[in-house]
């Protein structure tokens, strides 16, 4: 019978069931299982057509492979549908259940593909991992790297070679996510007996790999290479096996030898993890309900890898968790770096475990129903990262995560210096200088005089009828880096209406690396110090601070009342407001971060503007002695202009 010559009662129910069948199958690649069981039961057994028949059972007795669903019936089902049924699936679900003559009856047949037979192997595998029997399971843990239900990991043309310990063949490709080939190499690196390892793995895992094997060598996967024809490797999981079978642990390295605390003692957090071989419905927690769980009095720093603008703007809203001013999915290392620098880590199970772990972070981790088998059966992160406590995600006391992020927040104190110094030996491109203050304070006035005794500012914003001697801001960097910051945190780009919180701010691991290329660019050559004229940064310092802890920091203060003056008369700030009170509130939500900054980093000089207007150039000159620079005082004395400078 064809759609055709369907009754209208019949093509109605055959409607019903696609879209009944398209709902659960769109829930399910989602990772939503519990509903996807909710939107099956709509729709019984015996009246499922013919056609959709294959897809319903998938689902079915997948919702029973993470757990969920009626036990006997998915048990019933799996006993009696066609053998040759997605055999893999169905095996790993009659461990999972316990159902050994129907996983008996599933690996017996006939004519079953290789990867599948390796697939049973690697079910196998999972099975003795998570019973408890580690030995027996790692023994088999190889069988993975053929199995149908495993990544393609091995590189064109080379052959897989297990490594169980012994000698090593040199040549490593990296498997799995980003979590797992972090962990591998942190296993790697305590057991392996040789230095001079060839690696093949996704581009952003280089440097992770040359921090752990300066001596090693290290190609992208995804490439054809012809050397690689026939040339045996080990896979990166290989050495879990090894470590584990030889002494009953992982204990990876850390990559990090000591604690680097930032600027500020900021706390990571991630409520979604999972992927597409996880049940992740299981690792997440809405985020209106995590966001609750959070104690006040802490600043955040969202480390979710797929935030949605939705999310984004819940957080905008809630205004306690930023977002991160980089790609945390392209910038790995950098995401490494940035967690380095935190106080600590809340999250689900996901990537962040390892990377808080690997940079000796304490971890709260926030642990789901079905544990990863890495946890061991007591689902004790600590077994593996001792920086680690362990809270089921359903089962968390508020009071117990004050107390932690309190703990937490105190020895990231304990570790970052009272004081930031910088180094003198540094070489001129990590000793930048950089030029803040109140807007209309006479920073503009000031970096021209010391861009005239030798200060490399590159291409600057011209001057107008506000300021006629120039801006000296660097368009590429005010543009590029500074205005996105600002408008990436949800705050006024311009720096006037709204203000982003000081202590909120986090690391920006690659923020130094986006500076420099911009003054490359613009030809600087390294043989004078160079600087940044921005009073922009008195509101981001925190996250400048730590991309260049050897900069030079120059303050500039002028009289207060001449700045309210000057930001009525100045078009560009008095479009804001002519109100005085406006503007010395201002200015007073300025000079507490000004102050701040004072109070943290070491190398901070202020200088008072009104006295150099007035021809009172001492400061000035001790200035352009401590910054190494030249002192020009007749190219200074010819472009400071007092006229110009008290007209606005």
């Amino acid at each position: 019978m064809t759609e055709q010559t369907l009754t209208k009662e019949e093509a109605a129910a055959l409607e019903f069931a696609k879209d009944v069948m398209k709902r659960a199958d769109d829930a399910f690649t989602n990772g939503e299982i519990t509903k996807t069981n909710e939107i099956l039961s709509q729709l019984p057994e015996k009246k499922v057509p013919a056609s959709l028949q294959a897809k319903y059972y998938f689902l079915f007795l997948g919702v029973g492979l993470y757990g969920q669903g009626d036990p006997e019936a998915i048990r019933r089902v799996n006993q009696r549908i066609n053998f040759s049924f997605q055999p893999s699936m169905r095996y790993r679900l009659a461990l999972r259940t316990g159902d050994l003559a129907t996983a008996k009856k599933i690996r017996s047949q006939d004519n079953l593909p290789f990867d599948v037979t390796e697939d049973f192997g690697w079910s196998a595998s999972l099975s003795c991992i998570w019973s408890g029997k580690r030995r027996m399971g790692l023994a088999l843990y190889h069988k993975r790297m053929h199995a149908r239900n495993f990544g393609n990991f091995i590189p064109e043309g080379a052959v897989y070679d297990p490594y169980h310990g012994g000698k090593e063949c040199g040549h490593v490709f990296l498997e799995q996510g980003v979590g797992d080939w972090m962990m591998h190499l942190a296993v790697m690196r305590r057991i392996t007996k040789r230095e001079d390892h060839a690696f093949i793995g996704e581009a952003r895992a280089e440097p992770f790999v040359k921090q752990y094997f300066p001596k090693a060598t290290f190609r992208r996967a995804g490439q054809t290479y012809e050397d690689l024809k026939d040339r045996v490797m080990h896979g990166s999981g290989d050495y879990l096996a090894a470590a584990y079978l030889a002494d009953g642990a992982f204990q990876p390295v850390p990559m990090a030898k000591n604690r680097v605390a930032g600027v500020n003692p900021v706390i990571g957090v991630c409520w979604r993890g999972g992927s597409a071989q996880n049940r992740r419905e299981e690792r997440r927690i809405p985020l209106h309900m995590f966001l609750d769980m959070l104690p006040k009095g802490y600043s955040y720093v969202a480390l979710q890898a797929d935030i949605t603008e939705e999310e984004k703007d819940i957080l905008r809203k809630d205004g306690r968790v930023i977002l991160p001013n980089f790609d945390i999915r392209r910038h790995t290392y950098g995401l490494f770096q940035a967690v380095q620098r935190m106080a600590g880590v809340i999250a689900v199970d996901s990537a962040n475990w390892h990377l808080a772990g690997l940079a000796r972070v304490p971890i709260y981790a926030l642990m789901n129903k079905t544990i990863h088998w890495y946890w061991g059966p007591d689902a004790d992160v600590a077994s593996v990262y001792p920086d680690a406590i362990v809270k089921h995600k359903s089962d968390v006391n508020t009071k117990e995560l004050q107390d932690w992020c309190a703990s937490v927040t105190d020895l990231h104190k304990s570790v970052r210096p009272a004081k930031i110094k910088s180094s003198t030996k540094a070489s001129n491109l990590a000793r930048p200088v950089f030029i803040v203050g109140v807007p209309r304070s006479g920073t503009s006035m000031v970096t021209g005089a010391l861009e005239k005794c030798g200060l490399w500012m590159g291409q600057t914003i011209a001057g107008n009828k506000d300021n006629e001697k120039g801006f000296f801001e660097n368009r590429d960097i005010r543009e590029n880096i500074v205005k996105p910051a600002l408008a990436n945190l949800g705050v006024d780009p311009v720096g006037v209406t709204s203000l982003i919180p000081i202590n909120q701010l986090a690391t920006d691991p690659i923020l130094a690396n986006r500076m420099l290329h911009y003054i490359s660019e613009q030809g600087y050559n390294q043989k004078s110090r160079w600087g940044f004229k921005e009073p922009k940064l008195t509101l981001l310092w925190p996250m400048w601070v730590d991309a260049f802890p050897n900069a030079s920091w120059v303050i500039l203060e002028r009289d207060r009342e001449a700045v309210v003056k000057s930001c009525q008369n100045t078009g560009f700030m008095a479009r804001h407001s002519k109100d005085a009170e406006y503007w010395r509130h201002f200015i007073n939500r300025y000079d507490d971060r000004l102050q701040t900054l004072e109070n943290t980093v070491e190398d901070v000089t202020r200088i008072k503007t009104d006295q150099l207007a007035q021809g009172d150039l001492k400061a000035l000159k001790a200035l352009v002695d401590h910054l190494g620079l030249t002192w020009d005082e007749k190219a200074v004395s010819s472009f400071l202009d007092p006229s110009l400078f008290g007209r606005h």
